[in-house]
């Protein structure tokens, strides 16, 4: 059953499977480590917890979760939100069927816990919009600051415990188009920013000169948060023995790095690992925006590699083909990364998540500017 539904959103863009589970016991741990919009639950489910005490449960921790329960028609069974069945589909179904229930839970149980909608707060000045006054600047990045304190400690206190769960933030920066400091030099607003992967939401950020600059405000703009355990993925710009050792020894998190050619050293090292002799531990495909792409990411366990706190190196391959203008053309690209996470801890398949997390959370910021 669980092969036949993944087939069947193998194509779907908007929609991402992130795990499957055969065992029911680690249906709670990995719903507070992925935090997904919709989980689907087979109501047949073998083991010591059964369908039914897998879809109570996770109503119970994760009231936001919306749950989407399989059954045949030998064993029918009817909604009951309350024990967390927000919809019933039977087998056999048709692809049709699966993604427009998928998508009317999510969008149900977002309505549902998210007491009455989005608020925005605009600052206005005298001199003509929003934000143009030094006052009105200040006030806002003091306010974004708190609010972003705030959904950190909502996100964590939401976690229960036990539940194995690790967040994951991102720290990117970008240019803000149109939007210029009241006293500046005349050149756009650069942010860096923290942005939790799950929720997209920001939890702090800082103005700095551009891209450059970056690199030192990156300690400041993580200081002030409760980073334990959480997982901090980041671009090849912030891979520095200093930010990985501020993650692990100051903060008690893990770091997730891409290593690019600013770190010569480092990047020589991971294309020398005998990657020819390390098999395959995750592959996935997926199809849109007129493309068709595979991912497939090799891991190697290290110590002593020369770069602080690492325990894994990554090798990860993407190959593209435009389905449109070069529908015989692939472009293959070869990129690697750095993590404290160890096996253990980590499987290949939740890092090949983190760094797709990572990934579209720059493609977003490339179209959406960082917000309250």
């Amino acid at each position: 059953m669980a092969s036949h539904v993944r087939s069947l959103l193998v194509a779907q863009t908007q929609i991402q499977v992130v795990e499957v589970i055969g065992d029911g016991d680690r249906a709670l741990a990995s719903v507070g480590d992925f935090r997904p919009d919709v989980v689907i639950i087979d109501w047949l489910l073998q083991g010591r917890v059964s369908g039914a005490k897998a879809a109570s449960s996770i109503r119970q921790a994760h009231p936001e979760v919306g749950i989407i329960v399989l059954t045949v028609p030998q064993e029918p069974i009817t909604e009951d939100p309350a024990r967390g069945i927000d919809a019933v589909l039977r087998m056999p179904l048709a692809g049709f069927d699966l993604t427009s229930v998928i998508r009317r839970i999510a969008e149900e149980r977002v309505s549902a816990t998210s007491g009455g909608g989005a608020q925005m707060v605009s600052l206005f000045s005298p001199k003509g919009g929003v934000g143009r006054t030094t006052l009105a600047y200040n006030l806002a990045v003091a306010l974004a600051g708190a609010i972003g304190a705030w959904l950190a400690d909502r996100d964590r206190a939401s976690m229960p415990a036990g539940a194995g769960g690790r967040r994951a933030v991102a720290v990117d920066g970008k240019t803000l188009r149109g939007a210029h400091p009241p006293d500046g030099d005349g050149r756009p607003v650069h942010l860096l920013a923290a942005m939790e992967h799950a929720t997209r939401a920001v939890l702090a950020q800082r103005q700095v000169g551009g891209a450059p600059e970056e690199v030192t405000a990156f300690a400041p703009l993580l200081a002030p948060l409760d980073l334990a355990e959480v997982v901090v993925t980041t671009d090849a710009l912030q891979t520095h023995p200093e930010a990985a050792e501020f993650l692990v020894a100051n903060q008690q998190a893990h770091y997730l790095f891409v290593v690019k050619a600013n770190q010569p050293t480092l990047l020589d090292r991971c294309q020398r690992l005998p990657w020819h002799r390390v098999p395959e531990l995750d592959r996935t495909r997926d199809r849109g925006h007129g493309r068709i792409e595979l991912r497939t990411l090799k891991a190697v366990s290290v110590h002593h590699f020369g770069f602080p706190h690492a325990a894994q190196i990554l090798q990860v391959t993407r190959k593209t083909r435009d389905l449109h203008d070069h529908p015989r053309r692939r472009t293959t690209v070869t990129v690697y990364a750095v993590t404290s996470l160890p096996f253990q801890q980590a499987s290949p398949a939740r890092l090949a998540d983190l760094l797709r997390g990572h990934w579209a959370i720059e493609i977003c910021q490339a179209d959406c500017a960082y917000g309250m």
